[in-house]
């Protein structure tokens, strides 16, 4: 049940990074109506991605404690038994 609450806040922390980043861009930008929703999904959606991206690279490379950037500072672990629950 924990790897599956870990995984779980480290797909979500980047996608509420991503929504943030992308409400503050679209703050400075004029735009149509009509594509007003788009452009703010597309750049939640890139910000997000890019948020993962970083994080995951400065985790790998930098240092291990950078994962907090994805909420939890370590990479959620499995059972390698499929067979057996808990």
């Amino acid at each position: 049940m924990k790897a599956l609450f870990d995984s779980l806040v480290r797909t979500y922390v980047p996608w509420l990074a991503g929504v943030v980043i992308g409400w503050l861009v679209s703050l400075g930008i004029p735009l149509d109506p009509e594509v007003e929703v788009q452009v703010t999904l597309a750049l939640m959606g890139g910000a997000s991605l890019l948020w993962y991206f970083l994080a995951r690279v400065f985790e790998l490379y930098v240092s291990p404690k950078l994962g907090w950037l994805l909420g939890l500072p370590m990479q959620p672990t499995y059972d390698t038994d499929p067979g057996r629950r808990a």
